[in-house]
């Protein structure tokens, strides 16, 4: 039987219809008839024709029909094909942050389901959306998919339906019938009150719809017009446009069009004034849709002031040129995409496409850097709303980048995007874009630190152990050679970098490559908000649960993976496993060994987590030294003498992301770090772990690249804030401050760059120390981002990463009472910045950590606040996370039905989620061990009902239900938040 994908409040993702549908009801028959009958049913027809009004008016005629509802993927602005799964799941609201491929997290998110999806667009992505679509229907019986296009898929089993134009009224009469007539009266009755389409010329109306052809595109800009001219003038006008247009015989660059609609497109561009003519062409720039800041900043000059753009964009509005979507954040156009193509046309005759894409490019990225900059103060939820609003403009201005000869300008914007694609949820696209641009580096630049920490960052959040632990040693490296040919004397021979723990890269067996995607391998790690990825030594950072692996560390609160050597988890079920923990109010797994209650000594096994401050028992490494130092790269580390093996990993690697020599050279003036070259794990072969083998993904050639960009020559000696350079050309513009707030204020100085490196490589190896269970690491990489926490810096992601990870590893240990006190610390400095996202993060690790104390009220209190902040940035999987939290907590306080409600409320938050619960037994085996003991406190007809209200309650009203004040009376509150 499908499971419904959307409840009572969640239905899909249909727009309303904004204008009347105008006949069209044999095609719509034709259309359910198709959709009932095949599974794949492709619209086709001429630009205009109206494919996309019929395939969403059919669709919502079929959600009834369908328990996982229907839902719109929009592909106009997309032109990378490889995002199409991520469009699809974008839309259905999917949130998947670990490393494997989309297509099979759809595939595996969709099984089981009915629903219908409607791909509107396709015709420039045929090929891609063909092999994504073909492999769905493959994967999920119950999808249907409703496409619209040019062009057919051609997929297997497709069914073409043809649309054509609306009916006209017969040659030689004066009858004022048909739809195309009655689409031109209503369309004119919207922009003329009180039109009369009765009193006007019959002929010249039947003339007009006859020249038209019946396409209704052409016919509602034709409407538009009758604001201003009489019927009669339109039709001579259009007669004159098609003798013309038959002694033209076009331009190459002419779009593949039916006549009519060339002829009305060309003839509506003639009657607009010059100036809004040429504000259409570069218009054609944006993708999807755009502000009115936007369009000055982009296309204003000489020609076309600032102080008209205004005034041109609602005289193109009311021509039907662009459609005004006013928000709750402003005013917004967008342009339809027939009429993109033409203004597109337009601005390559005009010899101007390619520098109105560099000026959108200039315009995103320093868009993108005050975004960077306010991301972690006062502002973050404002810029939450503006980035995912610039998502479409986004990606084009990434792949303007990504096209030109110089690595700098793709490096700037794909890396200074690092908090959208963490903070805002897009890890997988973030990784897309971002190892493309890696792809093309082949020099060091402060760029290219900030890309890397990017990656590392992401590849952490996804499980990427090994990934983000080589992002980490090639930061290093960078940052020692910008020192090392900017001629700093503290890089020489002979004295060591600012930079920690620099390392060579493994001879013999070559780290993940910048620009290519780290294998899932033997080691794996999660950040904060994410999941990690099944693998041989994995996990998990605060507020996460570690995929099943061999040697596993938890959350506090979090349930450990099934293992064979697991660490203490307060609050949660541990693994069954061989050597397992006892937490108080929950089930222990069943186990050889067990450990005693989190606060106290662990119970003696046979690879328990090290005392901190002395060797690890899984690895037999000493911890790191606290030290800001670090050795020469390619010498003996001051730190680890290179990343240390840890037991278990796949042969050849050490289980490490670098050995001790070779690889990665960093000999000073010599940069041999291959960005774009294929590159292999465990000695050329794609890493496996726990039976799954990924491959390392080629990125495509590289070419040299050089310019400082935005960072100027940050970081090397007489540089000044004032060099910051072209980011700041078009757009908004870039200060040193904004810079500031990125990299702190360190970096602005001669030679300050390294600083901020140094806190990106210490962040990323106690991400690692933490996935491979290494506390006594964990707390040497983030003891000076401890040590520093009251300094006159800004916070940065990476310095608050590093304290959310140390909170981590004193909860395992069972040191509580400091984990707590890094916590409250934590809050603090988020506090004063007006930050919300990390410490949303710390807030779900507080309550856990109070939970497993028995403070039961203040748990709650902490996971309320928690689930405040990740309902404001649609965080599903944090929502999930926090609301399983808070029906642990109810079960622990007795609140039978409160527990069972919220148990509801959650398994519809993971149903929307790319692993409902994570995948991970255990925690499923938690949230049935709460499950009977609410069922046995409230009898089964009851808890079902109770569940029930939970499951199938609009998830806006679940949440406010899980934040109601339910602590009162409850034992050891603790602090008031």
């Amino acid at each position: 039987m499908a499971i419904a994908m959307a409840g009572k409040w969640q239905a899909g993702n249909l727009p309303p219809e904004l204008t009347s549908l105008v006949g069209r009801r044999a095609e719509l028959d034709v259309v359910r008839t198709a959709v009932r009958h095949s599974r794949l049913v492709t619209l086709t027809g001429i630009g205009g024709v109206g494919k996309s009004r019929v395939a969403l008016r059919a669709a919502a005629e079929l959600r009834s029909e369908f328990g996982g509802g229907a839902w719109l993927v929009g592909l106009s602005a997309l032109n990378d094909g490889g995002l199409v799964p991520h469009a699809i799941a974008g839309a259905l609201r999917l949130a998947d942050q670990t490393a494997r491929p989309m297509t099979e997290v759809l595939a595996e998110h969709l099984s089981g389901r009915e629903l219908l999806i409607v791909l509107d667009s396709c015709e420039h992505l045929a090929g891609p959306c063909g092999e994504v679509v073909a492999a769905l229907l493959t994967a999920v019986p119950g999808l249907r998919v409703l496409a619209t296009s040019r062009r057919p898929l051609e997929v297997a089993g497709e069914t073409l339906v043809v649309i054509e134009p609306l009916p006209v009224p017969p040659a030689g009469t004066t009858a004022l019938v048909g739809d195309a007539v009655t689409l031109l009266a209503e369309r004119a009755a919207d922009v003329v009150p009180g039109f009369d389409l009765g009193s006007e010329n019959p002929e010249a109306v039947v003339r007009l719809c006859r020249r038209l052809e019946g396409i209704p595109l052409a016919i509602e800009l034709a409407a538009a017009r009758l604001r201003d001219l009489p019927v009669s003038y339109l039709a001579d006008r259009l007669d004159d446009r098609f003798a013309a247009l038959d002694a033209d015989p076009g331009s190459p660059h002419d779009p593949p069009w039916h006549r009519a609609l060339r002829t009305a497109v060309g003839w509506s561009h003639e009657l607009c004034e010059p100036a809004e003519r040429l504000l259409w062409a570069r218009l054609s720039v944006f993708a999807g849709d755009f502000d009115t800041e936007a369009a000055r900043r982009v296309c204003a000059d000489e020609r076309l002031p600032e102080s008209e753009i205004g005034l041109l964009l609602d005289a193109l509005a009311e021509d039907s040129v662009l459609t005004w979507l006013p928000t709750g954040a402003g005013e917004r156009y967008r342009m339809l995409d027939t009429l993109r193509e033409y203004g597109a046309r337009r601005l390559r005759d005009l010899g101007e496409e390619e520098r109105f894409k560099q000026r959108h490019r200039e315009h995103y990225l320093s868009l993108a850097i005050k975004g960077a900059a306010g991301w972690l103060g006062p502002g973050q939820l404002s810029w939450y709303d503006r980035m995912v609003g610039e998502h479409d403009n986004l990606r084009a201005a990434l792949e303007v980048a990504l096209a030109a000869e110089d690595a700098t300008p793709a490096l700037e914007l794909a890396g200074v995007l690092a908090f959208f694609w963490y903070g805002c949820g897009h890890a997988k696209e973030g990784r897309h874009y971002l190892q493309q641009a890696l792809a093309l580096a082949r020099r060091p630049e402060p760029a290219l630190v900030q890309t890397l920490w990017a990656d590392g960052l992401l590849a952490a959040s996804q499980g990427d152990a090994h990934g983000a632990e080589t992002r980490a040693t090639q930061i290093a490296t960078v940052a020692h050679d910008l020192r090392t040919t900017s001629g700093d004397p503290q890089s020489t021979p002979g004295h060591p970098p600012a930079v920690p723990g620099q390392v060579a890269a493994a001879s013999g067996h070559s780290s993940v490559v910048p620009g290519q995607v780290a294998a899932a391998s033997g080691h794996s790690s999660v950040v904060p908000g994410q999941v990690s990825a099944a693998s041989g030594h994995s996990s998990v950072v605060p507020g996460q649960v570690s995929a099943a692996s061999g040697h596993s560390s938890v959350v506090p609160g979090q349930v450990s993976a099934a293992s064979g050597h697991s660490s203490v988890v307060p609050g949660q079920v541990s693994a069954a496993s061989g050597h397992s923990s006892v937490v108080p109010g929950q089930v222990s797994a069943a186990s050889g060994h067990s450990s005693v209650v989190p606060g106290q000594a662990s119970a003696a096994s046979r690879h328990s987590p090290a005392p901190l401050g002395q060797p690890s028992a899984t690895t037999g490494h000493p911890p790191a030294a606290s030290s800001d130092s670090a050795s020469i790269p390619g010498g003996p580390s001051s730190t680890y003498g290179g990343l240390p093996p840890t037991s278990g990993g796949p042969p050849g690697t050490s289980g490490d992301a670098a050995a001790t020599s070779g690889g990665l050279s960093a000999t000073p003036g010599d940069w041999a770090v291959n960005f774009g070259g294929p590159g292999a794990l465990s000695g050329g072969s794609a890493a496996t772990s726990g039976g799954h083998a990924r491959a390392a993904f080629e990125g495509p050639a590289a070419t040299s690249g050089d310019g400082a960009g935005i960072y100027g020559d940050a970081g090397a000696p007489g540089a000044s804030t004032a060099s910051y350079s072209h980011a700041g050309t078009r757009g908004y513009p870039v200060t040193g401050g904004d810079l500031a707030g990125i990299y702190g204020r360190a970096a602005l100085v001669p030679g300050g760059f390294g600083a901020y490196a140094a806190t990106c490589v210490r962040a990323l190896r106690s991400a690692a120390g933490v996935i491979r269970g290494d506390l006594a690491r964990v707390l040497a990489e983030s003891e000076p981002a401890y040590r520093d926490r009251w300094n006159d810096e800004p916070p940065t992601i990476a310095g608050l990463l590093a304290l959310l990870c140390r909170a981590h590893a004193l909860t395992v240990a069972g040191r509580l009472d400091e984990a707590i006190a890094v916590l409250e610390d934590l809050r603090t400095l988020c506090d004063g910045r007006g930050e919300q996202l990390m410490r949303s993060h710390g807030d779900f690790l507080r309550g856990q950590a109070e939970l497993s104390s028995g403070r039961l009220a203040a748990a709650v209190r902490y996971g309320q606040a928690a689930l405040r902040t990740k309902r404001r940035l649609h965080d599903s999987f944090g929502i999930g996370l926090t609301v399983d939290l808070l029906a642990l907590a109810a079960g622990a306080a007795g609140q039978a039905g409160r527990a069972a409600r919220l148990l509801g409320l959650a398994q519809r938050v993971w149903s929307n989620h790319g692993q409902a619960q994570a995948s991970v037994p255990e925690w499923v085996a938690a949230r049935r061990a709460c499950e009977t003991h609410a069922r046995a406190a409230l009898g089964d007809s009851a808890y079902a009902a109770a569940y029930r209200t939970g499951f199938d309650s609009d998830v806006d009203a679940g949440i406010a239900y899980a934040l109601e004040p339910e602590g009162e009376g409850l034992p050891h509150s603790g602090p008031h938040l």
